[in-house]
């Protein structure tokens, strides 16, 4: 079964985007690689490290496995902040740190597997 097939209804798709940028989250560590912020996802977002490489914004993909894999692409250039941090990222306020987490692909990979098969 496609992913596409497990995520018919808007119900079931914003339930399905909710659990990738949950699982998207834990693979960056869980919270914000500059202040630690950890309390709501919602608050957690993707800093691209280079802009101009910048393909899309991550929560706006489709719900497909072929666009799982241009997922997984974008977020190896990327690191988890919270809101305020990212704002002042963008503003030159502050700068991300050398030693951030960066993208767990094999964590992410692995949860995914988990997650299909419990909805398969």
């Amino acid at each position: 079964m496609h992913i596409r097939n497990i995520c018919t209804g808007s119900k079931h798709k914003h339930n399905f985007r909710r659990m990738i940028k949950s699982l998207l989250v834990q693979s960056f560590g869980g919270k914000c690689c500059c202040c630690g912020y950890e309390k709501s996802l919602c608050s957690l977002t993707f800093h691209h490290l280079q802009p101009e490489e910048k393909e899309f914004t991550i929560g706006k993909i489709r719900l497909t496995e072929e666009d799982m894999e241009k997922l997984i692409s974008e977020a190896k250039k990327c690191v988890m902040v919270c809101n305020n941090c990212h704002a002042e990222i963008e503003s030159g306020i502050t700068k991300v740190p050398e030693d951030c987490i960066c993208f767990n692909e094999k964590k992410f990979r692995k949860s995914l597997k988990e997650i299909l098969k419990d909805v398969l």
